[in-house]
């Protein structure tokens, strides 16, 4: 049974680009799909990962012709990582992976952003026995990046950061339970240094 979901869609202009976890060859991949006409016209399915384990919750951020994806990918060893992939051509064609954390814990929850050439990533992760939000950005339309940022460090458990970008300014979001409730925390660098 295929089975399909956590969408995320970003748009520039008329183009339409969404990518999804789908189970439909018996292992989880990220697939990703396209609009060229404001949603009217749909190209096929493109499958943008190939792995031996699940591959899932990928987040889309579009900034001119680059579209850029992360995922959530589960390693054979158990572990899970953020990677990455770009388009720079609008959707149609595409680059190779780039694992983008590397530590024994889990990585897990991806967010990116893009504005100008910056590439800006946010993700939740336990390397530090608790979990914590972590930031990742590149300058350079994600050919190379810059080292992972430890965003908050509190008892409570800090998941699921979303990131956007607006001048030089990264605002993160993120659910927090330090307070031992859920509650929303929010975050911001202004000079996006």
């Amino acid at each position: 049974i295929s089975f399909s979901y956590l969408p995320a869609v970003a748009a520039v202009g008329s183009v339409v680009h969404v990518v999804w976890s789908d189970a439909r060859e018996n292992n989880f991949e990220i697939y990703y799909k396209r609009s060229p006409d404001g949603g009217l016209h749909w190209e096929p399915d493109r499958r943008l990962t190939n792995t031996t384990a699940p591959s899932t919750l990928p987040s889309v951020s579009v900034q001119g012709s680059g579209v850029h994806v992360v995922w959530q990918e589960y390693l054979s060893s158990g572990n899970r990582e953020i990677f990455y992939k770009r388009s720079m051509d609008e959707g149609i064609s595409w680059g190779d992976d780039v694992r983008l954390t590397n530590d024994p814990s889990f990585s897990s929850e991806p967010s990116i952003a893009t504005l100008d050439r910056g590439v800006h990533v946010v993700w939740s992760d336990y390397r530090d026995g608790n979990q914590e939000i972590y930031y990742k950005r590149s300058r350079d339309d994600g050919s190379t990046w810059g080292p992972d940022t430890r965003l908050t460090n509190c008892t409570g458990f800090s998941t699921n950061p979303s990131v956007a970008v607006t001048g030089k300014a990264v605002h993160v979001v993120w659910m927090d339970y330090r307070d031992g409730n859920n509650e929303i925390y929010y975050k911001r660098d202004p000079t996006g240094n």
